[in-house]
């Protein structure tokens, strides 16, 4: 039987998210992410709704996530990004390489 933690990470694996991807949807760390995967510790109740909302699904789905007995064409037809999104991270990855090329700059200025 699979924990509540194995169950997101065989549905968020099957979507293609990554973990980094969780966690920035969730406004925590990739290794915060990776943690409530692998633990055997229980979610809150907030964090656990947050999350089956990023995969698709409602808690109750999740929760009772078999991975043998998942409906494959109900997860495709949620997997790809909205438009707004798609631009919402994109306009992100951009703010994020401009900083660190600013940063990398500041350090060869040492």
């Amino acid at each position: 039987m699979l924990t509540t933690g194995q169950k997101i990470s065989k549905v968020r694996m099957f979507r293609s998210y990554s973990q980094e991807y969780m966690g920035m949807r969730l406004g925590i760390s990739q290794t915060a992410h990776g943690k409530i995967e692998r633990s055997g510790r229980e979610i809150s109740s907030e964090r656990l709704a947050n999350i089956a909302k990023i995969l698709g699904m409602g808690v109750q789905q999740l929760l009772s996530f078999a991975y043998d007995a998942i409906d494959q064409d109900s997860l495709r037809a949620t997997q790809s990004l909205s438009d707004q999104d798609r631009q919402r991270y994109e306009l992100t990855i951009k703010l994020l390489q401009d900083q660190i090329i600013t940063l990398m700059d500041k350090l060869e200025g040492e």
